[in-house]
C-alpha cells in the first residue's frame, strides 16, 4: 500500500502561533492608537491591517507544498507583520511620497493574497462557500491600493479624501473580513440561504463601490443617489444574511461554549452596522441628513470593525477540528 506523506503545516498555523500573533497586533494597534491618535477611518485600517487580515487569512487553507503561488505566499506570510508595522508607522507622516512608500508593503502582502485567492477559485469547487473564500483576498488587495492611494494623498475621480480612506477600510472590511466569514457559515451550514449570503456578499462590495462613483462622477444618469440605495440595500441585506447564519451556528451544540458566544454576539453586532448603512443612503437619496459622516464612522465603522469582524473570526480560532484553520 503506498503511503501518503502528511503535509506539514505552514509556519504560523499552529493555534498557540495565531493567538500570540492576534495578541502582538492587538497590543501594536492600541500603542498606536494612543501614540498617534488617529481618526476613526484610520483606526479601523490599522487594525485591519494588524489583527483582522491575519485572523481572516489564517483561517484560509495554506496552498499546497507545489502550489503554484505556494514560495511567494510563504514570503509573504512571513512578512505581514512588518508590513503592517510599516503601515501603522506611515499614519506618523502627512500624507505624501514618503507615507505612500511606507504603505507600499502592505499593498504587496495583499497582492499575495489575491494570488492565492485566485489559486483557490480555479482549482476548488464551484460552490458559493468558495466564491466568497477566493474572491475575499482578490477584494483585500483592493483595499491595499486604496490605502496606498489614501497615504500618498491622491484624490482620484475628485474623491474627498476621507471617501478615498473610507473605500480602503470598506475593501478590508466588507471585501475581506465579511466574505471570509460569509464563505466559513456557508461552508458549515449549506443552504439556498448561506448561498443567497455568498452571493449577496460577493456583488454588493463592487455594487457600493459602483454606485458611490455614479454619486459623484455621473449625475443625470440615474435618479440622484439611487444606485447608490440600491447598492446599500444589496450589501446590507447580504451582512443580515451572515449574521444571522452565525446566529443560527451559535445555536449548535457541537460548538465551544466561547466560540458560540463569540458568533452570537457577531451576528448580532452587524444588524445595527447594516441598518445604518442603509438609513445613511436612503437618507443621501432623499437629501435629507439622518446621519452624518462621523456618526457612520462611530457606529457602522466601529461596530462593524469591533463587535462583527473581530469576534467572527475568532469564534473560528477557538473551534476545534477541521473547520478551525484550515477549509474542509
Amino acid at each position: 500500500m503506498r503511503t501518503i506523506a502528511r503535509v506539514p503545516a505552514s509556519p504560523g498555523t499552529g493555534r498557540r502561533y495565531r493567538q500570540l500573533t492576534a495578541l502582538a497586533g492587538g497590543l501594536v494597534w492600541a500603542t498606536s492608537i494612543g501614540v498617534l491618535r488617529p481618526g476613526w477611518p484610520e483606526a479601523m485600517l490599522l487594525l485591519a491591517s494588524l489583527v483582522v487580515v491575519p485572523l481572516g487569512l489564517d483561517l484560509l487553507a495554506p496552498p499546497g507544498p507545489h502550489g503554484r503561488h505556494a514560495r511567494l505566499w510563504s514570503v509573504a506570510h512571513g512578512l505581514r507583520a512588518p508590513a503592517a508595522w510599516a503601515l501603522v508607522a506611515s499614519f506618523a507622516l502627512p500624507p505624501g511620497r514618503a507615507a505612500a512608500a511606507l504603505a507600499l508593503p502592505w499593498l504587496a502582502i495583499t497582492g499575495a493574497a489575491a494570488l492565492r485567492g485566485l489559486g483557490r477559485l480555479r482549482a476548488g469547487p464551484r460552490t458559493p462557500a468558495w466564491l466568497c473564500l477566493g474572491v475575499g483576498p482578490v477584494y483585500l488587495a483592493v483595499g491595499g491600493a486604496w490605502a496606498v492611494i489614501a497615504r500618498a494623498g491622491l484624490c482620484p475621480l475628485g474623491f474627498p479624501d476621507v471617501i478615498v480612506l473610507m473605500t480602503a477600510v470598506h475593501f478590508h472590511y466588507a471585501g475581506f473580513a465579511l466574505l471570509v466569514l460569509a464563505g466559513r457559515a456557508a461552508g458549515a451550514l449549506g443552504g439556498p440561504a448561506a448561498g443567497a449570503a455568498c452571493l449577496g456578499a460577493v456583488a454588493g462590495v463592487p455594487l457600493v463601490a459602483a454606485g458611490i462613483t455614479d454619486a459623484q462622477l455621473m449625475p443625470g444618469l440615474l435618479p440622484p443617489r439611487a444606485a447608490e440605495l440600491v447598492a446599500t440595500g444589496a450589501m446590507a441585506t447580504a451582512g443580515v444574511l451572515v449574521g444571522l447564519l452565525q446566529i443560527r451556528l451559535a445555536t449548535r451544540p457541537d460548538r465551544p461554549p466561547l466560540a458560540r458566544a463569540l458568533l452570537a454576539v457577531s451576528g448580532a453586532a452587524i444588524l445595527l452596522p447594516m441598518g445604518l448603512a442603509w438609513f445613511y443612503a436612503l437618507g443621501a437619496y432623499r437629501h435629507a441628513v439622518w446621519i452624518d459622516i462621523a456618526g457612520m464612522f462611530r457606529y457602522h465603522g466601529a461596530v462593524n470593525a469591533l463587535g462583527f469582524a473581530l469576534p467572527g473570526l475568532l469564534a473560528w480560532h477557538v473551534t476545534p477540528g477541521p473547520g478551525r484553520g484550515v477549509d474542509r
